[in-house]
């Protein structure tokens, strides 16, 4: 099986990254669990509202340069078009423009937004530090692009992990120190530590593309060479752009979140303090439980985008979204399952507290299947089909906030607009998505394997059933359950190694 992992990249590159970010995940909810039970319901609110904004000033400023810088990258190593050290430093002068222009607009439309949009003003100073993360944040997309581009995932990975290292112990130590500050000054620690997170990543970064670069001459281009530069800048601009304003569907969609939430509570007579708890209860608490392996399809995601963009449309182009299909299942199935049974244990035992822990119960076995949109995402990027993905996510994006608004009327809802307009948006997305991208591959997914999932599924839930009716400890019901499932995924031979 060692022999085979290392053959396969699919398997040994997703290992690799599913490491890295365990790591990173454990360190993250540690930190979290800290800072959610100090700044209170208050401070995790303000948090919570703020972070769309900052989301949506890093996808503007970043340009999706990480994306196409990899596509790019990982689509020359087999024209040899350009030499490496040319794509990097004409993506960082794009990034060095696309820097400076978003923060001149966005510190001319930072007071703006935080009074009279979030109608927050202890948001303007959270969100005026923020602008510091920016340029190190852009840096560092750049720089895993190479890394991604070139399958080199384990350094993109370690830049990463270093970079949530540094933002959790500088987090926790600002903390610590000013832990008697006020509300706004505990919530800037937080951007704080972010920007030395980014730093730390950026220094690391800068030593590993000089080690690759080592032996790499600054040369003089030819007037071809600069033609094929120019060919260059268009392309990186053109596969940004589409990039960009896909995210910017996704992130102008969450930044308008709030802002829509708050407007159509106020009309149903909410005051602002329950406003801002109801919010907090689905993104501070809910969300975060149901999301919490995401990241393993986001990995498998991130190591297809440049091997599928070298072998579009081919069998093993079909063979590779089969299997991380199937991949993604993996995680979501057992988290499903002890969320649906335990949700309100998890919940006290992560923030002291149950906040939320009802629509993580109820919502948990749908999210199971929305582990499978990074990795649509991710191929149908690959295929060149990022204007469809544009077209859909603001179709979804669209519905979403407008059932955030007419929901939030229906008296049997209210408040429960906002988890209700997320559910039914990525039903939409994920079933539309999917469709799309089986027209487009004809790929197949073996009933065996539909049979088999559904089978470990069904299984799993009543060996945790089982330990719930007899009232074993959550804990130990938890790893008890995922030793047997491990065992069951180990026995069914459902995530095999012998696809290469």
């Amino acid at each position: 099986m060692i022999k085979q992992i290392k053959n396969n990249f699919l398997i040994k590159n997703t290992i690799i990254l599913i490491s890295a970010n365990i790591l990173i995940k454990i360190l993250s909810l540690v930190n979290r669990i800290i800072i959610t039970r100090s700044l209170g319901t208050n401070g995790i609110s303000l948090y919570v509202m703020i972070l769309p904004t900052i989301m949506l000033l890093l996808t503007i400023s970043g340009f999706s340069l990480n994306i196409s810088v990899s596509r790019i990258i990982a689509t020359n190593q087999k024209t040899n078009k350009y030499p490496l050290i040319t794509i990097i430093k004409k993506a960082c002068l794009i990034g060095i423009y696309s820097t400076l222009i978003s923060l001149i607009i966005f510190s001319l439309t930072l007071k703006f937004i935080s009074v009279n949009l979030l109608k927050q003003e202890n948001a303007f100073i959270p969100l005026l530090l923020s602008m510091t993360i920016i340029p190190f944040a852009n840096l560092n997309s750049i720089f895993r692009g190479v890394f991604n581009g070139l399958d080199n995932v384990k350094t993109s990975s370690l830049s990463t992990l270093l970079e949530q290292i540094a933002r959790i112990g500088f987090s926790v130590v600002l903390f610590v120190i000013f832990y008697d500050k006020d509300l706004v000054f505990t919530v800037t620690i937080t951007i704080i530590a972010m920007t030395l997170g980014e730093i730390a990543s950026v220094i690391y970064n800068l030593i590993s593309i000089r080690k690759l670069l080592k032996n790499t001459p600054f040369i003089n281009l030819t007037k071809e060479e600069k033609i094929n530069t120019k060919e260059l800048n268009k392309e990186i601009i053109n596969l940004s752009l589409s990039q960009t304003l896909t995210h910017l569907a996704t992130n102008i969609a969450l930044f308008l979140e709030p802002i829509c939430y708050n407007y159509a509570l106020t009309l149903n007579n909410f005051t602002n303090d329950e406003i801002m708890y109801r919010y907090s209860e689905v993104n501070a608490y809910a969300l975060p439980l149901l999301t919490m392996f995401t990241f393993i399809s986001f990995s498998i995601g991130t190591v297809i985008l440049p091997q599928i963009s070298k072998n579009k449309y081919s069998e093993k182009a079909k063979s590779l979204t089969a299997l991380a299909i199937k991949l993604s299942f993996i995680p979501s199935i057992i988290l499903s399952i002890l969320l649906y049974f335990y949700s309100d244990k998890y919940m006290y035992f992560l923030y002291n507290k149950t906040t939320g822990s009802t629509f993580v119960k109820y919502s948990s076995f749908i999210y199971m299947f929305f582990y499978l949109i990074p990795i649509i995402n991710s191929i149908l990027i690959s295929h060149n089909k990022e204007k469809s993905v544009l077209k859909i996510s603001i179709g979804t994006n669209i519905i979403k906030i407008a059932l955030i608004i007419a929901l939030s009327f229906i008296k049997s809802i209210t408040y429960k607009s906002l988890i209700y307009a997320i559910i039914i948006s990525n039903i939409i997305y994920l079933i539309i998505t999917f469709i799309y991208l089986y027209n487009i591959l004809k790929f197949k997914i073996k009933l065996k394997d539909l049979i088999t999932l559904s089978l470990i599924f069904i299984s799993t839930y009543y060996v945790v059933y089982l330990f719930k009716y007899y009232n074993v400890n959550f804990i130990i019901s938890s790893i008890l359950s995922s030793i047997i499932y491990l065992i069951i995924i180990k026995l069914s031979n459902i995530a095999s190694f012998n696809n290469k």
